[in-house]
Parts: structure tokens; sequence; C-alpha cells
């Protein structure tokens, strides 16, 4: 396997769990209605802003005032138009700012997506849509509008993706992969072939429990048939269904990180308590719902 193939990978896995992530925070938002129904009060106002602040504990409690962590901005009908982050980085000891912004069509169809570092644009996505109304291509754009990559899906009457088709064109040549996807159950396993010569390049397998959240995900090596599993995540569950607390780990699985959710009296999510095996440092992330 070469360093560029390795390379190459990474790099796509990265983008399509961001690209996944963002398009099922989109799918997944509380629609609201924009026009004012005189019979519901709860009707005249939609949620606009979603801030996140992550206050870091010192002295044994956390600190009062915190550092913006996230903030998501939506319109009437529930779309994500903005997100921000500012996540703490440990490579440069110190936060860095991203943003990404969402375009949508008249029937509320992500369409444009672009993403931004320190406010210089890093790509920029263009999806079009089939007859039923999912993904059939998306376009990927560098920062200097040169294309990038070209994705394009296939799916079964069910509307379960069952193959896409990735060409790396800022690679010289043939170069890309060919994916199948297969159900069994909550698990989903993805088979990736080479582009250019049809060889075996690697199976992912993502197991996901009864409440359809992941719990596991196993890379196997195409060319030596090395199976690595490399995350973890196990679930508690509130008698509501919402989830109470999670144990992950990523590559290192005796590094573990715990995740306590609290939620307000209507549901939404309240505080996250982030805790680790590994080290002494804890965090809240507390949640803040702005509407409009």
């Amino acid at each position: 396997m070469s360093v560029r193939s390795t390379e190459a990978r990474a790099g796509r896995d990265k983008k399509m769990k961001k690209i996944f992530f963002l398009l099922s925070i989109a799918m997944t938002l509380l629609f609201t209605s924009c026009s004012k129904d005189d019979d519901d009060e709860s009707k005249d106002s939609y949620l606009h802003e979603i801030m996140v602040r992550e206050h870091k504990y010192k002295f044994g409690s956390a600190d009062s005032f915190g550092e913006m962590y996230e903030n998501y901005f939506y319109d009437c009908n529930g779309n994500l138009l903005r997100k921000k982050t500012n996540y703490y980085i440990p490579v440069v000891q110190g936060r860095i700012s991203h943003e990404y912004t969402y375009k949508y069509d008249t029937n509320n169809r992500l369409i444009e997506k672009n993403d931004y570092t320190l406010t210089l644009l890093d790509h920029k996505y263009i999806y079009s849509y089939n007859s039923i109304d999912s993904v059939s291509k998306m376009i990927v754009y560098d920062d200097d509008g040169d294309l990038y990559e070209t994705w394009t899906y296939e799916y079964d009457n069910m509307k379960k993706l069952v193959k896409s088709t990735v060409v790396e064109n800022w690679l010289s040549g043939n170069f890309g992969y060919i994916n199948d996807y297969t159900y069994s159950g909550n698990n989903v396993t993805k088979t990736s072939y080479n582009l250019e010569d049809g060889t075996l390049f690697g199976i992912t397998l993502d197991e996901y429990d009864s409440h359809g959240n992941l719990t596991s995900n196993t890379w196997t090596n195409g060319e030596t048939g090395k199976s690595t599993k490399q995350q973890g995540i196990t679930y508690e569950y509130l008698s509501n269904g919402k989830i109470s607390k999670t144990t992950s780990w990523s590559m290192f699985p005796n590094d573990l990180t715990y995740k306590n959710y609290t939620y307000n009296a209507d549901g939404t999510l309240q505080k996250i308590h982030i805790s680790y095996s590994y080290k002494t440092e804890e965090s809240d992330l507390i949640y803040e719902y702005i509407y409009k």
C-alpha cells in the first residue's frame, strides 16, 4: 500500500465523517413553523441559535465563564445555516476556530457547504439529488476553486445507500475508490476497491446498537488482511431512551473518555460532563438555546 493511498484514505474518511455528521444534524432537528398560530403561542418563535460553552475545571470546580466551544445557527425551517467551532488543539496549545456555512434549495435540501479555517476557505461542497430526494452527486472544490473530489451515490429501492464512487481529482491518474455497502441487522459493512485496478483496498465494519448509535468501527486492510478496531463506544440510557452516559475510546482501548448527559425539563440537552481515565482534566459543556 503506497503512502499516497494511505494519506488519501485518511483524508477522505475524515471528510466523509464530517459530512455525514453535518447531514445528520440537519435531518434530525425539530422543525418549527415560521408563521404565527393564534391557537398555539409556542409557535410564535423558532430555535435560532444553540451556543455551547466549555467550562474547564480549576481548583475542583468548573470555571464560571468558559470558552465558546460550538455555535449553531438555524433558519425558521430548522435548517442549519452556520456552525462555528473553537476546539482546543493540544499540538498548537491553543484554540483554532472553524466555520461551516450551508445553503438549501426550496425543498430544504442541502445544496452547498463551505468549510473555513480562521476565515479562510478550505473546501466547497456542491450537492445534487435524484428522483428519490437522496444525494446522487457531491463535487468538492479546494481553496483555489480547483476540482478536488467527485462523489457519486447509488441506492436500492428502500433508499439505502448501496454504492459510492469517489474520484480523487487532486491526484494525477485514475485514482479513487468504489465502495459497496451491505447491511446486516444494525451493522453496515463498506467494502472498498481501488478505482484504478479493482483490487481490494479495505473493509470497514460499523456496528450500531438498537438505538442507532455507533458502538464500534473496525478496519480491515485489503492488502494485509489485518483487522484493527479503531473505535469503541458503550451507551447507558434513561427510561425515555435519551443517552445518560457514554464511555468511548479511539485507537487506544485503555484511554477512556466518559461523558455524562443532563437534560432540561423540556428534554433539550443542558450539560455534558467530560472526564477521562488517563488524565485528571474535566470540563462541562453547557448548552444555551436562543429563540427568535
